[in-house]
Formats: structure tokens, sequence, C-alpha cells
């Protein structure tokens, strides 16, 4: 099943993400700090990541830098 990893802070953006792809494996994070913990336990488990940048610890293209850069580096 595809998994989507949801990381907003707007509880009703949430609910209808959650709504319009009811039929995926889903799980949410409302900042940087929780995404990054479930990033850290299993980064190669999602499918799909939905990424807000305006987040409460700051900004989602921060992590997502991040998560470029890992995946370069697991490549070199």
């Amino acid at each position: 099943m595809t998994k989507i990893l949801i990381i907003e802070d707007s509880l009703e953006t949430q609910i209808y993400l959650k709504e319009i792809l009811r039929s995926f494996d889903i799980q949410c994070a409302t900042n940087l700090k929780d995404a990054r913990g479930l990033l850290e336990l299993s980064p190669n488990k999602w499918d799909l990541i939905i990424l807000d940048r305006s987040l409460p610890d700051g900004d989602g293209m921060d992590l997502c830098l991040e998560l470029n850069k890992a995946q370069i580096n697991r490549q070199s």
C-alpha cells in the first residue's frame, strides 16, 4: 500500500487531505521536529511526502533540502 506522510500544522487541512487520500496509508506530523522523528525511524518508508512550507518551528523547504541532501549522500 502507498504510504504518505503529511506534514501540515493545520488540522483542517490535514482532515481534508486525509479524506481525499483515504485509500492510502497516511501518517501526519504537525511540525518539523515530529516529521524528522518519523523520517529518522523509517527513512525509506514513505512513497510521498506532502509538506507545508510554513510550519510553527520553521520552513518546510529546509526539511525538503535536508532530505534531498541525504538522498544524494546515500547515492554517492
